[in-house]
């Protein structure tokens, strides 16, 4: 990643998170299951202060790679992670099919899918969302909410199983503006 300079007393990382990683500090259990969490990477680099601080604009789950901000700014964290806000997060999905006509119809318009809450399960319409093929089976989402593997549920509840997510950018902000790959 890259550290981001802008005119503040907070901090800024921009990383591009590796598969495996999680985005919440790791509780007891986790420790136990040898799992990692983006925040050890800043463990020994910055002071205490700033290490206790830290939070990631948004959550990307332990399988997906891509744009992760980490801040010590909470204004710019609810700016950005505010539904109200319709900020955009922009991915690169790949499906183990091919991504059908009717696919990029249902998701451009709203698609229904389960959402939980611990045991509690909810129907939900994802909001619609821009989506264009890069391949038969890769396409560049872009979606204004984050609900829980919303982007993984999307497919799901079409009959489509995805393979892989990596988050491109949040806004206009982007990895590649920032030659992070």
């Amino acid at each position: 990643g890259k550290v981001l300079t802008l005119p503040t007393d907070d901090v800024y990382f921009l990383l591009n998170k590796p598969e495996g990683v999680i985005c919440s500090r790791l509780n007891d259990q986790e420790k136990k299951l040898n799992k990692k969490s983006v925040y050890e990477i800043f463990r020994d680099k910055v002071p205490s202060n700033v290490y206790e601080s830290l939070i990631t604009v948004g959550r990307l789950d332990e399988d997906t790679t891509g744009f992760l901000l980490v801040t010590t700014d909470g204004k710019l964290v609810d700016k950005i992670t505010n539904p109200k806000n319709h900020i955009s997060k922009k991915y690169l999905v790949e499906t183990e099919l091919g991504i059908t006509e009717n696919e990029i119809s249902q998701i451009k318009s709203g698609v229904k899918i389960e959402i939980s809450d611990n045991d509690y399960y909810e129907r939900y319409v994802s909001q619609p969302a821009n989506i264009t093929l890069a391949d038969e089976n890769i396409a560049v989402l872009t979606i204004k909410e984050g609900k829980k593997r919303q982007i993984r549920r999307m497919f799901s509840a079409l009959g489509n199983y995805v393979i892989s997510i990596h988050r491109l950018g949040i806004g206009s902000m982007e990895l590649s503006n920032y030659n992070i790959n």
